[in-house]
């Protein structure tokens, strides 16, 4: 570690050290690298997916849906019509997220045996002269959530968000609506993350049901809410890194608080995590894409040039770092002229995708093995609701199978216990526990998991 760099953070001193580790990522067929952005990556049934904007990779003809074979990407049985943005598994069937840019309808798929299933009904854009684009899937509170620039689904009025409901879209309160004052004029909600149980949003939207909120909103389950005074330019990345929420784009600031593409909520207010990003030479296109916890770092992608520290201090990055809640590590430089935005972890590798306009870039790089997962990722993997609960509680978990519930009363007695290998969600009858407080148990094969809860009376 060299040069460490203070920053002040609401009166207190933040150390953030520069830590340029020597590894440098290995292009994977650099001569024939492929033709669009890979811009999303999931694990689904022993096998890394990817999905972009690509018709062609590595020299093979592969339309919007690739598969890793351990040394490049291969076709997938499933062509995917038209450019994909996200990729979910949730409950263990993986999901895609795509653009339109042909027609006025869109669907959410599901990769089903053989063919891509259509998800409910399709999505509609009744406004100028753009397409319907979903850019983002989740599981909240046992239902499926997707959002992106729409304005109806089905016949049901939905802006830019809606929800699954026994097979129907239905609107999140009055939704998505307007733009960030000064950014383009398109709506624009690009990612979403479940914190406690909160369902947290952001993109390029002036409203959340009709509360000015600037990009950045939050959902409880019944209305919407603002986050701070929100942020004056398109926010692309959420991601949750030891219990706290950052936020990541285009974004300059947050009401008179300078920032610079990334932020973290304290609770009230956006602030700088420290450091941030910017161009190094006039003409660049900063942008913070994708934020990801794995093992104990932060990983941040996208139009990534330099680093730069909140005591002015620069240093050159490419498309890629990782913070480790201390030092910011760049690789070496990181990947030149190519932006970042797909990030997994396979093995004993670090593999990332992106690109450059008509062009992708996949790169691989070695790393210690078995990375351990944190207990804020696997926090943030685990939702029980309703808490508290009547009869019966939900366990949703967005990830790798549950293996076992173990329920104990606050005298440290087992109550209740189950096997419950190989579901990616269950429900579980509690309706013979008497009302009171309980810590519940879970383990998974990302680790162990505990949460109190509360058994209302009847």
């Amino acid at each position: 570690m060299i040069n460490l760099k203070t920053s002040l953070l609401l009166g207190l001193s933040l150390l953030i050290g520069k830590s340029l580790k020597a590894q440098i990522f290995t292009e994977i067929c650099p001569s024939q690298a492929g033709n669009g952005t890979i811009v999303d990556f999931a694990y689904h049934k022993g096998q890394l997916y990817s999905t972009g904007f690509f018709t062609n990779i590595c020299g093979e003809a592969i339309a919007h849906l690739a598969i890793w074979n351990g040394s490049g990407w291969e076709a997938a049985a499933q062509e995917l019509p038209h450019s994909g943005h996200s990729l979910q598994v949730i409950d263990e069937e993986l999901y895609i997220a795509r653009y339109e840019m042909q027609a006025d309808s869109n669907w959410l798929y599901k990769l089903g045996d053989g063919a891509l299933e259509e998800v409910g009904a399709g999505f509609y854009l009744q406004s100028g002269s753009a397409f319907p684009n979903i850019y983002e899937v989740i599981s909240y509170n046992g239902s499926l959530v997707v959002s992106g620039e729409f304005n109806r689904a089905g016949a049901t009025e939905a802006s830019g968000i809606a929800t699954l409901i026994d097979g129907s879209w239905q609107a999140l309160g009055s939704g998505l609506t307007g733009n960030i004052p000064g950014a383009p004029d398109l709506l624009y909600p690009h990612s979403m993350i479940r914190f406690e149980e909160q369902l947290i949003v952001a993109g390029n939207f002036g409203q959340a049901g009709g509360i000015q909120v600037n990009g950045v909103a939050r959902w409880d389950g019944n209305e919407w809410s603002a986050m701070g005074e929100g942020f004056n330019n398109t926010v692309y990345g959420l991601g949750l890194y030891k219990g706290e929420i950052y936020a990541g784009g285009a974004f300059t600031a947050s009401g008179m608080t300078s920032l610079n593409a990334l932020a973290k909520w304290d609770g009230s207010n956006w602030i700088s995590p420290g450091f941030g990003f910017q161009n190094s030479q006039a003409g660049d296109n900063t942008f913070v894409h994708t934020i990801s916890e794995i093992g104990d770092s932060l990983y941040i992608a996208g139009g990534l040039k330099q680093v730069i520290y909140d005591d002015g201090s620069t240093e050159a990055c490419g498309g890629i770092i990782s913070f480790d809640g201390t030092s910011v590590h760049t690789y070496n430089g990181g990947i030149d002229n190519h932006d970042i935005e797909a990030i997994a972890i396979l093995d004993d590798q670090l593999i990332v995708g992106g690109g450059v306009w008509e062009s992708s870039y996949t790169g691989v790089l070695a790393i210690e093995p078995a990375i351990a997962l944190s207990s804020t990722q696997i926090e943030s993997a685990i939702s029980l609701f309703p808490n508290p609960l009547s009869d019966r509680l939900l366990i949703d978990y967005r990830g790798a199978s549950l293996h076992t519930i173990d329920i104990f009363d606050m005298k440290g007695q087992l109550v209740y216990g189950t096997d419950l290998s190989g579901l990616a969600n269950a429900e579980i009858d509690l309706s013979d526990l008497q009302a009171g407080l309980y810590l519940a148990s879970i383990t998974s094969d990302l680790g162990n998991w505990q949460e109190r809860i509360v058994k209302s009376g009847r």
